[in-house]
């Protein structure tokens, strides 16, 4: 409440690792604590993690304007790299984010209507070659 009121902190605040948790004298202290806590830490990173991994935070008239914007163009025959350095004045988004939208399958566009768009056929995976223990082969020769 005083304009001349300056709150004390603890010295154990201002050095690594910023809590006051393994302080020999935290429950004596009348300083205001610090206290690091896992679960709330670990619950903070998994709110983090679901969030950025939500989808595009657009709304539906930005999503309109982009696509009535993009989709006419590359179907045209322009890339996305032309477009937008023609048309530097009025483009809604970045390159990255109308990119990601018409890989996604979001835009009217698809990606097949780039002009340098390929379509590779999917990759094989690795083949499982099966060990075989070496003593199992012990005899089988063609020697006689």
């Amino acid at each position: 409440m005083c304009p001349d009121f300056k709150e004390e902190v603890c010295p154990q605040l201002s050095v690594p690792p910023y809590v006051c948790n393994g302080c020999p004298n935290r429950h004596r202290c009348t300083l205001k604590k610090r206290i690091y806590s896992a679960k709330s830490a670990n619950d903070s990173y998994e709110k983090t993690l679901h969030e950025a991994r939500e989808g595009f935070n657009i709304s539906d008239a930005e999503l309109a304007d982009i696509d009535s914007f993009f989709s006419p163009l590359i179907k045209q025959g322009q890339s996305l790299y032309h477009i937008i350095r023609n048309n530097r004045d009025t483009v809604p988004c970045s390159e990255s984010t109308a990119r990601r939208l018409l890989l996604s399958g979001i835009l009217e566009a698809r990606k097949i209507d780039l002009p340098r768009a390929v379509r590779f056929k999917k990759r094989k995976g690795k083949r499982n070659n099966m060990k075989v223990d070496k003593k199992c082969r012990e005899g089988r020769t063609y020697r006689r």
